[in-house]
């Protein structure tokens, strides 16, 4: 976390203050750390994706394992992909009110 704040008080205040990153800063943030070698970009049949090197990935793990706040981090990971598929719930059920569609209960 240091690495990235750049001292320990910035640190602590990145780790309780979590911002949101704007989507067009994300693929350039992507594309520098694929140019680090920190981040492995795969061509997939109609998109790329983006993972950890496994070394960088272990190294990660052990210093959170270090801090203590691995089930926190985890939490908050689920929490924010169980708000993601909420907003895609609720996104869909709008589009489909405003569409007219009747979901199951539509006659065969």
């Amino acid at each position: 976390m240091e690495a990235i704040c750049g001292n320990r008080k910035d640190a602590e205040d990145a780790k309780d203050t979590p911002r949101e990153i704007p989507t067009f800063e994300v693929l350039e943030l992507l594309i520098q750390l694929v140019d680090k070698s920190l981040v492995v970009a795969e061509e997939g049949h109609a998109e790329v994706r983006y993972r950890l090197m496994e070394t960088i990935r272990h190294y990660a793990l052990d210093k959170l394992r270090e801090t203590g706040e691995v089930e926190a981090l985890r939490a908050r990971h689920a929490a924010w992909f169980l708000a993601l598929a909420r907003r895609r719930i609720e996104n869909g059920r709008e589009q489909n009110r405003r569409s007219g569609w009747n979901g199951w209960n539509r006659e065969r």
